[in-house]
């Protein structure tokens, strides 16, 4: 089996998110610090932001963190990046993947970013099918796994895209049957 541009995605959305579920993901550089010590929340403060937090709905529970192996994979598919030749494709391909890992709308992104969708979609495609043609050019293994995930996944969306109704399937004509206009009409017989 190959490598493809739905495999290479997919891997590197399942990088995306291991990079997500790292321990220590907030760290960056301080900047500008203070000397003065931290303030000592009060019982009545910390019930407050308790129940604010509550009201919101937010969902405190952690993510678990990521396994070695799936670490190992994230690092491996971070190396691969260094074969995409444009930085606008390399951006959009990453940015993609980010968005998916984090469940964020890619078209959101695009539009803050100023990207083109379409354009940014077409970047991105550019970009896995250049990293798969990179891939079986060195004849990198491809695991079963990845592959039964993503024809799992295809799976999902022509299931998805079939009970969708008529939208999936050919458009309606909107003109009423009979009802052509004039320059395709065909000329009256001359008696």
């Amino acid at each position: 089996m190959t490598w493809t541009a739905e495999i290479v995605v997919y891997r590197l959305i399942r990088a995306a998110d291991t990079m997500r579920r790292m321990p220590g993901g907030g760290l960056r550089p301080a900047g500008f610090r203070s000397a003065w010590p931290a303030l000592r929340d009060e019982w009545a403060d910390q019930l407050a932001r308790v129940g604010a937090e509550e009201t919101r709905g937010r969902d405190r529970s952690r993510l678990a963190p990521p396994r070695p192996g799936e670490i190992d994979r994230m690092y491996q598919c971070m190396d691969w990046m260094v074969h995409v030749d444009d930085p606008e494709h390399r951006k959009a391909l990453m940015i993609y993947c980010r968005d998916k890992a984090h469940g964020w709308r890619f078209s959101r992104t695009c539009k803050k970013l100023g990207w083109n969708r379409r354009t940014a979609y077409n970047r991105k495609h550019k970009a896995a099918q250049q990293l798969a043609a990179v891939l079986n050019n060195k004849m990198v293994s491809l695991p079963q796994a990845d592959i039964d995930a993503v024809a799992q996944i295809a799976a999902n969306h022509m299931r998805n895209t079939a009970t969708m109704g008529n939208r999936a399937g050919a458009p309606k004509s909107w003109i009423a049957d009979g009802a052509k206009p004039q320059m395709f009409a065909p000329e009256p017989a001359d008696p």
